[in-house]
């Protein structure tokens, strides 16, 4: 082989190699697995717009709703929506320095066990219009009642109102004027504790279903609501339950205890709305 022919061969092998790398090119990279979806919440989605009052539920959830009471006081509420038909329809009336907030632990409860409910807070506090004008409250507890009655889901035959402290006394004594409350639960009743002005009010109310319940523990120095609880308790004509504890807590309060107070009232609840 001559020397011109001798410098070819290199340059051959190398072309030779680049048609082989061209015929088969490099396996493409394995893609990296798609990141795995977030689990769904399990807490019902939380709506932002106001439910419509003609169509049954499709999903439960807790909605910002607006009021107007009939002397034209604009009250803001939170309505916890359950996935149900013919629904009872639970008010719950917070009392002095509290707000609807405060009901939140058990407005997720009710909800969770079909209860339609609506906490709203009173003129005056939280962010409802008004003044704290305690002689206008009635129509405050009106516009809750009238908000659960225009509702698909709520059954208008089964309409509970529940009160702490002197919200009691708005739940008890409207429910003792309008017959259509089924019954009334009062949390540590700020009630005066005056055997003839609850006589006259607990004989109005009749012989619905009421549910008591205070704290006779003396650091809470709230002797007055024992002997009202006691003395409603006494008058009650219809069935009447009453829970005596001991906590260091007074009105929605006791419901946030370790003293299965909460248990007890919903199991009250759901004996009332049993067939």
């Amino acid at each position: 082989m001559t020397m011109k022919y001798a410098r070819l061969i290199p340059i051959i092998f190398l072309w030779l190699l680049l048609i082989a790398g061209c015929a088969n090119p490099p396996a493409a990279p394995t893609p990296s697995p798609m990141p795995t979806a977030t689990p769904a919440p399990t807490v019902p989605i939380v709506p932002t717009s106001t439910p419509n009052s003609q169509v049954p539920p499709t999903m439960k959830g807790v909605f910002a709703v607006g009021l107007l009471t009939a002397d034209g006081v604009p009250l803001k509420g939170d309505y916890y929506r359950p996935l149900a038909k013919d629904a009872p329809g639970v008010a719950l009336i917070h009392g002095r320095g509290r707000t609807r907030s405060d009901w939140q632990l058990l407005g997720w409860q009710l909800m969770d066990q079909g209860f339609a409910t609506l906490a709203i807070d009173l003129r005056g506090t939280g962010e409802s219009g008004g003044q704290a004008d305690a002689g206008d409250r009635q129509q405050d507890v009106a516009a809750a009642v009238a908000f659960l009655q225009a509702q698909a889901e709520v059954n208008p035959q089964q309409l509970l109102l529940i009160g702490e402290n002197d919200g009691s006394w708005w739940v008890l004594d409207y429910a003792a004027h309008h017959a259509d409350i089924q019954a009334v639960a009062l949390i540590t009743p700020g009630i005066r504790a005056d055997k003839t002005l609850l006589q006259k009010v607990m004989g109005a109310y009749g012989d619905r279903p009421i549910f008591i319940a205070v704290s006779d523990n003396p650091a809470m120095g709230d002797e007055n609501a024992v002997q009202a609880a006691r003395l409603l308790d006494e008058l009650a004509i219809g069935p009447h339950e009453l829970v005596v504890l001991n906590d260091n807590a007074w009105g929605v309060g006791l419901l946030m205890q370790e003293n299965g107070l909460a248990a007890r009232l919903l199991g009250w609840m759901k004996q009332l709305s049993s067939p």
